[in-house]
């Protein structure tokens, strides 16, 4: 069921503590029959790593050189390549069945990784979103593309799409990247801090993985050009769903959401009132089920999550989730399973018709932004 305008599903934060309430998370794919979750998390004492889970429990972690972000799964499950959160300069390469760190790559000279990655449907390359500065304060975005076959030596890199690529996915075609290019100027010599607010250029950018074109390349509208698009989740059909994070005035209340099919136009989605502005301007991550063809989007400073139809191209519903961040989709279909910097997962309906606390110790660490599905065998 999905939740309509009228009767938006808000639960309180007390339907979000752990009560103990077993939840069946998903379909068998790892050892003890649950499908296998991988996230960065940052343990209370504040030491970073990164872990996979099931509904079993913790199925394993492995330390991280620094804080991570997203990760890939190359294809058959046998490594998940953990990224170093901007402006790090980590990649860890780890097997996801027992956690061991297969090796760690440094990046390049004079670059950074913004946190995300895709492999090749082959599973031979992997490309990752990377930041190319200079001694002088600039930076342009490039996309590195690393051997898998061989120890993940760089090979090259793609440029010309503009400043801060951040979250990537590759099309069915298995030729055409999606690449949500934030358009936000960083540089390592000032951490994270944003130089460019006045003069952004966000964009949702096509790129030939093979040669390197930029194929298209949409913008929001010029009046929103401080709406920097940084996270993506491609639907069947190779629709993509990318959200938002605005640099403006708080009081403005931008779309969050952007819908598009490649030779199309963008629609840029906003929910009502009130939820859009619970939103706080800011989206984390975002997943797609693809029983419902709905998208759930996650706001942390708001701690809600929201829903969205594909069909229909609008807002279907939400839900209060505290400081809810990281999501995938549930393999049994129909919802999502979320994670949270309070250390907390939860099982959702696709609408937020459904909800209930995981039985997993896992109060004890922080998790990341990003949750990813290993598929394995």
């Amino acid at each position: 069921m999905i939740v309509d305008r009228r009767t938006l599903l808000l639960s309180g934060a007390a339907g979000l503590v752990f009560a103990g309430a077993r939840v069946r998370l998903a379909a068998a794919a790892a050892p003890d029959g649950g499908t296998l979750y991988l996230s960065a998390r940052t343990t209370m004492e504040g030491r970073h790593g990164f872990a996979g889970f099931t509904q079993g429990g913790i199925r394993f972690e492995t330390v991280l050189p620094g804080r991570g972000h997203g990760c890939a799964i190359r294809r058959g499950g046998t490594e998940a390549v953990a990224f170093a959160r901007r402006p790090g300069r980590f990649m860890a390469v780890i097997d996801p069945g027992d956690g061991r760190t297969i090796r760690r790559i440094a990046a390049a000279d004079w670059r950074h990784y913004f946190g995300h990655g895709v492999f090749s449907p082959d599973g031979g390359l992997l490309y990752a979103t990377e930041s190319a500065y200079d001694g002088a304060g600039g930076a342009a975005g490039v996309i590195g593309i690393y051997d898998a076959r061989n120890g993940y030596r760089r090979i090259g890199e793609h440029s010309g799409f503009g400043i801060g690529p951040h979250e990537i996915g590759l099309l069915s075609d298995g030729q055409t990247l999606a690449v949500a290019v934030g358009g936000i100027l960083t540089h390592p010599d000032t951490g994270r801090a944003k130089l460019n607010i006045p003069f952004m250029d966000p964009s949702l950018a096509y790129i030939d993985r093979h040669s390197g074109a930029l194929l298209e390349r949409h913008r929001p509208p010029p009046a929103q050009h401080r709406n920097s698009i940084r996270h993506l989740a491609i639907a069947a059909g190779d629709v993509v769903v990318a959200v938002l994070q605005y640099q403006g005035p708080q009081g403005d209340r931008p779309p969050l959401v952007m819908v598009h099919r490649r030779g199309g136009p963008a629609r840029f989605l906003s929910a009502p009132d009130p939820v859009q502005a619970r939103m706080r301007n800011y989206c984390g991550s975002v997943a797609v089920d693809p029983a419902s063809r709905i998208a759930a989007v996650t706001s942390p400073r708001g701690g809600i999550v929201t829903f969205w139809s594909l069909t229909g191209r609008a807002f279907a519903g939400a839900l209060d989730v505290p400081d809810g961040c990281g999501i995938a989709p549930d393999e049994a279909g129909g919802g999502f399973i979320v994670t949270s910097g309070a250390g907390r997962a939860m099982a959702v309906g696709a609408g937020g018709a459904r909800v209930a606390d995981a039985a997993l110790p896992l109060a004890a660490r922080r998790w990341d932004n990003h949750l990813t599905v290993a598929r394995q065998g």
